[in-house]
């Protein structure tokens, strides 16, 4: 009773230090894909990343660098959680259209040798480009306990992800700094400053955004009051004022939704909404295609893991409608693990998709199509 207490208190004092309401001038830049010249010809592929090297395999996230380099990151090792797990990378060069080696960027003992500290395991990690050959990489790591009990820490790379300097912790609770997590892309303002979706798991769930800049000082930290639990926030950009959240709920559940507006008396966080879709306690990534025309990608409650489909919404994410299923396995053999989660969407320069997710916790798929094979009527 006395733990459970504890709790309650150490989590209403998080909760007192998000809600303060700070004072910004950010902008952003709404999405540039309107100038891209479409093309009618349907474009669909797949490549499957790291089958037979680890036996489990989870969390990646997929980005399209400068120079039209893909680098998918995902951590893999003996099972989530263990203390074996590492935090991979592997680049496809544009332009010699191949495929690296996986790159191990970390793990438990590098974080442990750069912290000074004991770490047990590490877990997610998102990767964003600040600029040309600047590469920032967030990801979790746990000392003591579970995921409930994690801590962020940072890595740069200033030569395109070939090479990561020491990790450095991010401190974003007063007492103990802990509870934590990451999971989806951050956005860039204008200042090149980042805006990163984050969640804590600590007695409650509970979204946040994490404003911090490229020295890694945090510039305040913006907790997401939900009417339910819910976690893995994702950020779209609707305009030069607003973004768009969307969380996964806990337990299963809709989507749910609220609009963000930044101007010079705080930031405003407006009520939820809950579209169409619900949602099996399963990650989601969210991308504006053009200003208007956004995608998701989901798992459906019915099917659970076992089906991962797209959506679109042509009214930045008011309604959406389901598109396509890029997995769907409607019965579950009894010896085999079916499970296609945890998706990753980047917009790529060329007007193509990429989209990276969990396949089986045996490897990472890597599908990329454009929008004609989208809104195509065929079967899929």
């Amino acid at each position: 009773m006395i733990i459970v207490k504890l709790l309650f208190i150490l989590f209403s004092l998080i909760i007192c230090w998000t809600a303060y309401q700070p004072r910004t001038s950010d902008e952003f830049t709404p999405s540039l894909t309107d100038s891209i010249a479409f093309t009618d010809e349907v474009f669909f592929q797949s490549t499957q990343l790291g089958l037979d090297v680890w036996p489990a395999l989870h969390s990646s996230n997929v980005i399209e660098l400068h120079n039209q380099d893909l680098l998918v990151s995902w951590f893999a090792g003996t099972r989530e959680g263990h203390t074996d797990v590492g935090l991979y990378t592997q680049r496809f060069t544009h332009d010699t259209q191949t495929w690296d080696a996986p790159f191990l960027v970390t793990n438990r003992q590098r974080t442990s040798v750069d912290l000074n500290r004991y770490i047990k395991k590490v877990g997610n990690a998102v990767i964003t480009e600040i600029q040309d050959n600047h590469l920032m990489m967030i990801y979790v790591s746990v000392s003591v306990g579970g995921w409930a009990t994690s801590q962020l820490n940072v890595m740069h790379s200033y030569d395109n992800g070939f090479s990561w300097n020491q990790a450095q912790r991010i401190v974003t609770t007063p007492f103990f700094n802990i509870s934590t997590l990451v999971r989806a892309h951050p956005i860039l303002n204008q200042q090149n400053e980042i805006w990163l979706p984050a969640y804590y798991e600590l007695a409650q769930t509970s979204s946040q955004i994490i404003k911090l800049d490229t020295d890694n000082n945090i510039h305040f930290i913006q907790g997401i009051k939900s009417p339910n639990e819910a976690l893995a926030p994702v950020l779209v950009i609707q305009d030069n004022h607003n973004i768009q959240v969307l969380q996964r709920p806990k337990p299963a559940g809709n989507i749910q939704v609220a609009q963000i507006n930044l101007n010079n008396s705080g930031i405003k966080v407006n009520d939820f909404q809950n579209p169409v879709f619900t949602n099996p306690n399963a990650s989601i990534d969210v991308i504006s295609i053009t200003q208007n025309l956004w995608l998701m990608a989901y798992n459906p409650l019915d099917l659970k893991r076992q089906a991962l489909g797209l959506a679109i919404s042509v009214d930045q994410g008011k309604t959406w409608m389901h598109k396509k299923w890029v997995e769907k396995r409607v019965t579950k053999p009894k010896s085999k693990k079916i499970e296609y989660s945890y998706p990753s969407l980047k917009m790529k320069k060329n007007g193509d998709i990429a989209l990276s997710y969990t396949h089986n916790r045996k490897s990472i798929y890597l599908v990329e199509f454009n929008l004609a094979w989208l809104l195509s009527e065929d079967a899929s």
